[in-house]
């Protein structure tokens, strides 16, 4: 489910509207794989080749997609750089199709037409052996006029100056003019001089290019994810404060992991709790013996 604060709303309409938390403890198990959660956080795996994912469910992230020994999940591996103790953790195996999604999907798609822009937080760790250019992925989930499912995916080394920055976090913002996707998936018109087909990873295009191209097209949610494809060496990164919008309406989420008392803190707890009920036990004694 959303935090509490946000329940089911998806957009806020305001000029800086305050982030929705998202805690680990929020995050379902996939099947097929493996989900724990400890005081690290939450991560999923998936050995096998089938794509691991929670139950479908509309506005609220979502660990999907994982495969080939992806692992994703809201961690404290890569404290955010607002200062939050966690974000959302991704790696693969260096191998085809290792691959791990964070995904959100609308109750209620919105018009290719209205998105305004976006952006999100990511950071490539240095200890990746994989080539020097991926790195966490931004995709609009998208269903065009006739009902064709796929993606554009915005991808930070196919943008100027097509270098990616290790052990940082950058902060990458999305607009429909300059922002360059590909798109992934069932009968998209690629702009001039392109055509109809599945998939154009090399058809780099501006939204605004995308959206006069098929009109009628939907955004059915957003993606953040790792892999499939990355062959050759290993990922390991992070993403967070993922945001997008819609005209003025707005929305932005923050990942955390739920504080969880170390073994220490409990004890120390049970204890308080034991003091307090013999200091109840005698007050009421002594009002008794008054």
């Amino acid at each position: 489910m959303l935090a509490a604060t946000a329940m089911a709303v998806v957009f806020a309409t305001a000029a800086h509207a305050a982030p929705t938390i998202v805690y680990d403890t929020e995050l379902g198990a996939i099947a097929p794989g493996t989900t724990t959660t400890d005081s690290a956080g939450t991560r999923s795996t998936n050995a096998g080749a089938t794509l691991g994912s929670e139950a479908p469910a509309a506005d609220e992230w979502q660990q999907r997609n994982v495969r080939q020994n992806g692992v994703v999940g809201i961690t404290t591996d890569y404290a955010d750089a607002n200062g939050g103790n966690g974000s959302i953790y991704f790696s693969t195996d260096g191998s085809n199709p290792s691959k791990a999604d964070m995904e959100y999907y609308f109750s209620t798609p919105q018009l290719l037409s209205d998105f305004t822009g976006g952006g999100y937080d990511w950071l490539r760790d240095s200890a990746s052996t994989i080539g020097s250019a991926p790195a966490p992925a931004y995709r609009l989930i998208m269903n065009n006029a006739a009902g064709g499912f796929g993606y554009f995916v915005y991808e930070p080394y196919n943008q100027p100056p097509g270098t990616v920055a290790t052990d940082a976090w950058q902060t990458t913002l999305i607009d429909t003019s300059t922002s360059l996707f590909w798109a992934t998936g069932l009968n998209f018109t690629i702009p001039a001089p392109g055509g109809v087909g599945p998939s154009c990873q090399s058809c780099l295009h501006t939204l605004a290019e995308w959206s006069a191209a098929n009109t009628g097209a939907k955004v059915i949610g957003f993606s953040t994810g790792v892999g499939s494809g990355w062959n050759g060496g290993t990922f390991v990164g992070a993403v967070d404060n993922v945001s997008f919008a819609f005209g003025r309406d707005t929305a932005s989420f923050d990942f955390e992991v739920s504080a969880v008392p170390e073994p220490a803190t409990w004890a120390l707890m049970i204890s308080g709790f034991g003091l307090a009920g013999v200091a109840l036990r005698r007050r009421r004694l002594a009002a008794l013996n008054a």
